[in-house]
């Protein structure tokens, strides 16, 4: 009884046991995370609906903001701009009307894109320049020099072209500033910026002379020569000397509006006649003048831009709409030169 054992209680029928129980797969299935086709198209769609709107959002208000940075920006220049030309009007002495611009107009730069606007004639301010004492020994300004005045003639233009030549422009209109002037003279009749000859008395200061006081090639300007009975005529009877201009026309702002039917209207100048509008014909709508014809002295000037060629190519750029004429900003501004011409 002793000396017989079961066979499924032996030691090694429970190791067979363990092996077998160790080595059977389990018979329970195993859940994994994750979602089903269904499931992950549904989501896909519910984000759609909730990105796009938001996304829209997003990029319109990027694009109003940068439609507004560029309203900002053209009015700022404008204001820019108006306040330059009130001062360069401040310094008048002479401002041409509709008719002395159509008759000095050939003496002007002669180009079909580029339309003068204001023209004038003004004593331009020159630090600095005059040696003292002046006369043959007086060749240096040894930390010391006078001011002096010279005549310039002034003409703002309203450029036309497409900008394609240099790519740099808007391609739409812009204003552009021409200046010739006067050299520098000393007490003795010597000629700032003519070079250093003693004999004629005609010297040179420094390298920066010539910029500053040297007659610009085409200038000329002596009221007793010129011919007429008044101060009128002689100044539409001006002419320019035989040589070539080298000064070109410095644009002043671009952007201006060039809108070709009068919408809006034009700002009316004052319905006294002695205003003339400037330019008589072919009438610009961005930039234009009102000159009084009596005294030749005040001017008024109006400005428009148009902040959209900032946004646009400059083939597509939008011209006036009353449903978008916050972007076309406006300015005006009124200036009297300080100085005058008399006739002897």
């Amino acid at each position: 009884m002793f000396g017989n054992k079961t066979k499924g209680n032996s030691p090694i029928g429970i190791l067979k046991l363990l092996l077998m129980v160790q080595q059977s797969p389990s018979k329970q299935v195993q859940k994994h995370a994750g979602f089903t086709l269904i499931e992950l198209l549904v989501g896909l769609i519910i984000a759609a609906l909730v990105i796009t709107p938001l996304l829209g959002f997003m990029i319109n208000i990027l694009q109003t903001d940068r439609r507004e940075q560029a309203k900002a920006r053209s009015e700022q220049e404008l204001q820019t701009a108006a306040e330059y030309i009130r001062r360069d009007l401040d310094q008048a002495v002479y401002i041409y009307d509709a008719d002395g611009v159509e008759a000095i107009k050939d003496q002007l730069l002669n180009e079909t894109d580029k339309k003068p606007i204001l023209v004038f004639w003004k004593r331009k301010f020159v630090p600095d320049i005059l040696p003292v004492p002046t006369g043959t020994d007086g060749k240096n300004c040894n930390g010391d020099c006078n001011d002096t005045f010279v005549f310039s003639l002034v003409a703002y233009y309203l450029i036309t072209d497409d900008g394609t030549t240099d790519n740099v422009w808007s391609g739409r209109a812009r204003i552009g500033r021409f200046e010739i002037q006067d050299s520098a003279k000393t007490d003795d009749g010597g000629v700032i910026g003519g070079g250093n000859d003693p004999d004629t008395g005609d010297f040179q200061i420094d390298e920066d002379t010539p910029k500053r006081a040297k007659r610009s090639p085409g200038f000329q300007f002596d009221l007793s020569a010129l011919s007429g009975n008044s101060l009128t005529e002689k100044m539409n009877n001006w002419k320019k000397t035989d040589e070539a201009y080298t000064n070109s026309a410095d644009v002043l702002l671009d952007y201006i509006d060039h809108t070709a039917a009068a919408v809006p209207a034009e700002e009316d100048c004052p319905s006294d006649p002695k205003w003339q509008v400037v330019p008589s014909s072919d009438a610009t709508y961005g930039f234009y003048a009102c000159v009084d014809s009596d005294t030749h002295k005040t001017a008024q000037v109006f400005l428009r831009g148009n902040a959209l060629g900032r946004l646009n190519n400059k083939n597509n750029i939008p011209e006036y709409d009353a449903n978008i004429s916050t972007f076309f900003p406006s300015v005006q501004l009124e200036a009297t030169g300080s100085g005058s011409l008399i006739l002897n």
